[in-house]
This record gives C-alpha cells, structure tokens and sequence, in this order.
C-alpha cells in the first residue's frame, strides 16, 4: 500500500525525472482504476496530519501489471533493435565519408585533404 504521494515520488525517481507526475491527474487516474477494479484505496491515520488514502493492486491490478511489464519489454527490444540499427547505418555512413575523402583526393566541396 502507498499513498498518492509516495507514489508520485516512485514513479519520479525510477524514471530519473523524465516522467513528473501531475497529482491531479494521478489522483483521477486512480479513482478511474479504482472504478475498473485494478486498484483499491482505503483512508488511513495519519501520525501527523489528516487521513490520507492508501491504494493497493487488486488481483486485477497485478495481473494488469504482469501484462504491461511483458508489453513494456517487449517494446524495449524494439527500441534497443531500432537504436542499433540507427548506430550502425551512422557509423557505416561515417566510415564512407572518410573513406571517399581518403580514397579519392580532394574534397568534393573544395577542401584540402586532410
């Protein structure tokens, strides 16, 4: 269990600040889960303070989150693929370039060789 706080702070830090949260827009995002039944809430005692609302996965919700763990992994090796890919056809490219200075005297632009 966590509250919304505690919450927003995870997701900030295990994406390295790339994704901050908006707590409104959390907040409804976990009423919305709450109506679906991935998530569920319950208001607690605050040491200090208020009540504050603790969410917890359902069964649903930790199915639900086995299921985009897989899609999210999935997605990576396409993106790690693509980032490969892209390095590869940049260094080849970069290997031509240097080559065809070397290989066929003047620059083509007009420069000295190097």
């Amino acid at each position: 269990m966590a509250h919304g706080y505690d919450l927003r702070r995870a997701i900030e830090e295990m994406t390295e600040g790339i994704v901050v949260v908006d707590p409104g827009g959390m907040y409804r995002l976990l009423r919305q889960l709450e109506l679906e039944g991935v998530v569920a809430s319950a208001w607690t005692e605050g040491a200090f303070g208020p009540q504050r609302r603790e969410y917890r996965l359902t069964a649903a919700g930790w199915e639900l989150l086995v299921h985009w763990g897989e899609d999210l992994a999935r997605r990576e090796r396409a993106f790690r693929s693509v980032s490969t890919a892209i390095r590869r056809s940049l260094g080849r490219m970069e290997q031509e370039e240097n080559g065809a200075v070397l290989e066929t005297g003047p620059d083509p632009r007009g420069k000295a060789d190097v």
